[in-house]
């Protein structure tokens, strides 16, 4: 019976958590609309599935004029769960990955607490924490990441075990490590390679102190993933060397570099605003973001493990207090991008850097080991009052105390002079925001100012409960995980974005226009001053810049409808030289008017 209690209450947990996150992705009749789900992602699946029906997939004639399949990675057509494109329409296999990788990353957060020698109760905080973390689940708009974010714990997990293993038990352990971040390679995106090759390094720096021989080991995951993965990775190095990104200049490569004043939404979500809203006036990091739109929407672990990271890092001894110290630096220090004056110099010296882009991706390192730091943290702290020695509450005690001094600072302060609130929104939100926009703009401060008092509220009544000796641990570890899974719900679940699936199944004007599809089309950026396809006023905010990308066909959504596309824009960098000449051509007479 305590075999499978021990497997059934996590799995029913698992299942309720992602329910309440992902429950518009059951029905087939809905689909995801995240950022470049539209425009990228999904057309390029649609296309692998077309393509296959075929025989192999090894060029995709409708991109550029034509272009070579199997050495972009982008395609994911050699990572395993793609596959199941054969089975359901592309766009629900999209939201059957969503599931599946929420799924593989909450067990493996749970695997991960567990064998740093958590209870049942801070791994299920750990599970609840990563699976629905705002950094994590910002990720489906940058799709490719958040199904290769799911294997992180799990490459920590394994690659930990065989740093510590004695004799020759380390083996198995450093090649699961390395099995994990091999299908991270398959699935088609480097940088969170590059995240879990830091994390594992972080570990063996941690290990070397007591076992510096043992460190070494950290090489095998890392050679076992390159081995298992080089049928992706062998072309698409090839590829890479013909392609924008082989000499990327520094602006682009720095596009998207985090700014330092996102680092206050690890404790308070929404002081910039909603991103997931900003068509609707209430997201004040226009003038912040590159875009005009931050690349992770959110970096919010939740409040409850923030504070209880910090205290970690800062005072307690938690296992590989030093491997999380490292990689909540190292995160920060990439995701500065051009905003941290040694970056550049770190991208032209390390290779694997120099072809990527959107630093504050690293910030999604930075969080999550600080979520980790976080569980350990409880774990500590539990079993210290246990062993009569409740005042080690008192540091996170005391930072939740200043949390909740600063937003009830905050929420009177908007209400004896809203005026200061007026030149941030004035400042950093929309362009085009009237009075009635700056007045709906001040009253949604008002609103998160208290719900973060609130919150704060509640996580310094926990922490209080944790210095009394009365409340059982049991309860202790329950409210934990309610009020860590109540927030994060509150402020993550609008990242979920979805439409009807005949969006992506029936032709925009535009396309029913060109069907049947007797020649290729090219797309180009709108110029200044061209009317919007689709009217701002016209259906519902959160979806509607995937509404139209559809109703304009770029940069690749005509693939859904087999349109061929001559040129188009590059979007992945991984255009070949010719058609690399091609479109150096087709931008130089697009520049004239009459050419246009």
């Amino acid at each position: 019976m305590r075999r499978r209690s021990a497997a059934i209450l996590p799995a029913v947990l698992a299942a309720g958590w992602l329910l309440s996150l992902l429950a518009p992705l059951l029905s087939p009749a809905r689909a995801l609309a995240n950022r470049d789900i539209s425009l990228f992602h999904l057309p390029l699946r649609q296309a692998f599935r077309e393509l296959s029906s075929h025989g192999l997939p090894t060029w995709n004639p409708w991109l550029n004029g034509g272009q070579p399949l199997l050495s972009n990675p982008s395609y994911a057509a050699f990572y395993p769960p793609s596959w199941l494109v054969f089975a359901v329409p592309p766009h629900y296999l999209l939201s059957v990955l969503a599931f599946l990788h929420g799924a593989i990353a909450f067990a493996g957060a749970w695997r991960l607490a567990r064998h740093f020698g958590c209870g049942r109760g801070a791994a299920a905080l750990a599970a609840v924490g990563y699976a629905g973390g705002g950094a994590y689940l910002s990720l489906l708009s940058a799709y490719t990441l958040y199904c290769s974010m799911a294997w992180f714990p799990w490459a920590l997990a394994w690659a930990d075990e065989a740093l510590r293993a004695e004799g020759r038990a380390w083996w198995r352990p450093a090649l699961l490590a390395g099995g994990a971040i091999s299908l991270q390679l398959l699935n088609g995106e480097p940088s969170t390679v590059v995240m879990s090759g830091l994390g594992v390094l972080a570990l063996a720096a941690s290990a070397a102190f007591r076992r510096p021989a043992g460190a070494l080991r950290a090489a095998v995951p890392v050679l076992f993933a390159v081995a298992l993965a080089a049928v992706q990775l062998l072309p698409t190095l090839g590829r890479l060397a013909d392609s924008p990104r082989k000499d990327l200049p520094t602006w682009h490569a720095t596009l998207w570099s985090m700014p330092p004043e996102r680092l206050v939404e690890v404790v308070f979500p929404r002081f910039l605003g909603d991103p997931a809203r900003n068509l609707e006036g209430v997201y004040f990091g226009w003038k912040l973001e590159d875009r005009d739109y931050p690349y992770v929407e959110s970096i919010y672990p939740g409040l409850l493990l923030a504070l209880l990271g910090a205290a970690a890092l800062i005072r307690w001894r938690i296992p590989r207090r030093g491997a999380w110290a490292l990689a909540v630096l190292a995160g920060v220090f990439l995701a500065l991008g051009r905003n941290n004056p040694a970056y550049e110099a770190l991208r032209r010296a390390v290779p694997v850097l120099a072809v990527l882009r959107f630093p504050e991706k690293f910030a999604v390192l930075a969080v999550l080991a600080l979520g980790i730091a976080g569980v350990l943290g409880w774990q500590r702290l539990l079993d210290e009052r246990e062993e009569g020695r409740p005042e080690t509450a008192d540091l996170p005690l005391a930072l939740a105390g200043v949390v909740l001094a600063t937003a009830l600072s905050f929420a009177f302060l908007l209400l004896w002079n809203p005026r200061i609130a007026s030149g941030l929104v004035a400042a950093h939100g929309a362009p085009d925001l009237g009075p009635r926009g700056v007045a709906a703009a001040l009253s949604y401060l008002r609103a998160e100012s208290w719900g973060a008092a609130a919150t704060a509220a509640a996580v310094t009544v926990l922490l209080a409960l944790c210095r009394w000796r009365r409340p059982r641990r049991r309860l202790l570890e329950g409210l934990a995980v309610a009020l860590l899974a109540a927030d994060l719900w509150h402020y993550g679940h609008g990242l979920v974005r979805t439409l009807p699936a005949t969006a992506y199944t029936v032709p925009p004007p535009l396309a029913a226009a060109i069907l049947p599809a007797e020649d290729r089309v090219f797309v180009q950026p709108p110029p200044p001053g061209a009317p919007e396809i689709v009217p701002r006023g016209w259906g519902d905010p959160r979806t509607l810049i995937a509404r139209t990308y559809l109703a304009r066909m770029e940069p690749y959504s005509g693939l859904l409808w087999h349109l061929p596309y001559a040129f188009n824009t590059d979007f992945d960098l991984m255009l070949t030289g010719w058609g690399r000449q091609a479109q150096r051509m087709l931008d130089a007479e697009w520049s004239q008017p009459q050419m246009a």
